[in-house]
């Protein structure tokens, strides 16, 4: 938890000095939340050509992001932000054998978002959806496993589905509320250490339910006002 305040504090830092250029209609955000990583159906490698079925089972986490953007007049945003979550792996499941407790999974996503503003007359609670374009990041270090513990890191390709609702309680702040489905383009290879020389290999492929509140600040608000 310690090492996912730290990765969000420094994004913070980062945050700053983007918005130190921000002009006309550009943004920033801060947003917390829960992060839940799906169950997932995933293969144990093990040398030569046997892949035996595994479950994977996880633990609800915590993540943070920031973000920076830039608002158009047609209700349009793009954004780029970056969201840092930790969950624990806490079973997974192996020809009937289940191991607990055995990783901690701590995961970096820089997407480039499209965003688009759903406005109704002159009310202050704005509904958006969007979609995202960007990477997945993930390290995992051993937990006390007794057989499988996974030690590893691993990028993938990823996407991401948004809804959300922003409160404008004033002309420069919303208080926000966001979901985003998070998904990866392909499989994510993680090394199992096990007792001996042998080391088997993990392939899963991770996607998370994110839900996280924020605070955004707009430079001005459109066209210039």
């Amino acid at each position: 938890m310690l090492r996912i305040m730290a990765l969000v504090c420094a994004a913070f830092v980062g945050m700053s000095v983007v918005t130190s250029l921000a002009s006309a209609q550009f943004y920033a955000e801060g947003r917390v939340g829960v992060a839940i990583l799906s169950t997932a159906s995933s293969q144990v490698l093990v040398p030569g050509p046997l892949r035996l079925p595994a479950i994977q089972e996880f633990g609800v986490g915590a993540t943070g992001g920031v973000a920076v953007g830039y608002g158009f007049d047609s209700g349009v945003r793009t954004e780029f932000n970056i969201q840092v979550q930790g969950n624990d792996f806490e079973m997974l499941r192996v020809l009937g054998y289940i191991e607990p407790n055995t990783g901690e999974a701590i995961s970096v996503t820089p997407m480039f978002d499209l965003l688009y503003d759903i406005r109704i007359g002159e009310s202050p609670f704005v509904p958006f959806v969007g979609v995202g374009v960007g990477l997945l990041y993930t390290t995992v270090s051993p937990a006390n496993a007794l057989i499988f513990q996974i030690d590893d890191d691993a990028t993938s390709f990823a996407w991401e589905v948004v809804g959300g609702l922003a409160w404008e309680f004033s002309d420069r702040f919303a208080a926000t509320a966001n979901y985003r489905y998070l998904g990866t383009a392909g499989t994510q290879e993680f090394r199992i250490l096990v007792p001996g020389p042998q080391v088997l290999s993990l392939l899963t492929e991770l996607s998370s339910h994110n839900i996280t509140f924020g605070l955004r600040y707009t430079f001005t608000r459109g066209g210039g006002s």
